[in-house]
């Protein structure tokens, strides 16, 4: 049995090894490939299969399974080319953002009370609008690649303040939306309610679960970090920085052992109806997850990214190679493939 991997990289990692090794001895063979590998007119793949401790290059028919990332969905043509001949494991169907998660989540009785309010912005008259029910928007671009920073934009005394690059500046209406257009240009901007993810020592931090599919198709914890910025970090910067810390360690030490362990324990228990949610949306079943929450230092938690390609940390590949290897065989049972 021959099993895709599709990643944007050119070559396979430590994790795809680790897949690659495990499903060997499943009986398994693991075509690692990206989108250049793929020939469309002769139907084929040349991919690197693992083979007596190396990987060895190969050529091969498109497999009946292809585990996929969803940041390969640029390639469209390529994608929708293998969606018409493999199952794949994400289907870059529905795919999930702020904006949609926020509305994702205000559907839900229970998981309404953890979402961050967040509309997309065509014009200022939007960012005017989300200021009567928020004190505060942050704006900055919906798409990572596109991501230059926040703004936070406040309106007081007829006046709108905007601060960027710790500066702050005052606009009447008519220079806000002259300043509007040239700050957005052509790019998809979002605004948000202004979370405030700075510990106690000004420090700003978040908490990630990873969720990871079994044999049985269940979702189960990974892992579970929290991840520390410097002073002045946003999320996307904290990411960067890549300094995690144990969470019940890092809970006591900023909430006390009382309130950690009631926080720890909401945060179990809907990280898993998030997951069940986005699969929903997604309508396809996923493989793996990342949930981000945020904590202010009251102790509210806010769900901030949803996210179905999360980056892993070295020390949970073995856990996630497994789960892996457990999730193809239910794929392969599912599809009646041996």
């Amino acid at each position: 049995m021959i099993i895709g991997y599709m990643r944007n990289q050119k070559g396979p990692g430590k994790t795809v090894t680790k897949i690659a090794q495990l499903c060997k001895d499943k009986g398994i063979d693991l075509v690692y490939f990206n989108d250049k590998n793929i020939s469309m007119k002769r139907n084929k793949i040349k991919g690197k299969v693992w083979m007596e401790e190396q990987w060895n290059k190969i050529e091969i028919d498109v497999p009946a399974i292809i585990d996929i990332s969803p940041l390969c969905r640029k390639h469209k043509k390529k994608v929708a080319y293998l969606k018409e001949h493999a199952y794949l494991t994400d289907n870059m169907d529905h795919v999930l953002n702020k904006v949609n998660l926020y509305e994702l989540l205000r559907e839900d009785e229970q998981l309404s009370t953890y979402a961050v309010p967040t509309i997309k912005i065509e014009n200022y008259k939007d960012v005017l609008s989300f200021l009567r029910e928020n004190d505060v928007a942050k704006m900055q671009a919906l798409f990572k690649k596109s991501y230059d920073g926040e703004t936070l934009v406040k309106y007081e005394n007829r006046l709108v303040q905007v601060e960027e690059n710790d500066t702050q500046t005052s606009f009447e209406l008519p220079e806000f939306e002259a300043w509007f257009k040239e700050r957005i240009g052509n790019k998809t901007f979002i605004a948000q309610q202004n979370v405030n993810l700075n510990g106690r020592d000004d420090k700003p931090f978040y908490c990630r679960f990873q969720l990871d599919k079994n044999e049985h198709n269940e979702w189960t914890t990974t892992d579970m970090a929290i991840w520390i910025g410097e002073k002045g970090d946003d999320y996307y910067t904290i990411q960067d920085r890549n300094n995690s810390a144990d969470v019940e360690t890092f809970l006591s030490n900023a909430f006390g052992l009382d309130k950690a362990t009631t926080i720890l324990g909401t945060l179990h228990d809907i990280c898993f109806k998030v997951a069940k949610s986005v699969e929903q949306y997604r309508q396809h079943e996923l493989i793996t997850i990342g949930i981000d929450y945020g904590i202010t230092t009251d102790g509210k938690i806010y769900i901030i990214e949803a996210n179905n390609s999360p980056a892993l940390k070295s020390d949970i590949q073995n856990d996630v190679a497994e789960k892996r290897i457990g999730y193809y065989t239910y794929l392969m049972n599912k599809l009646n493939l041996e």
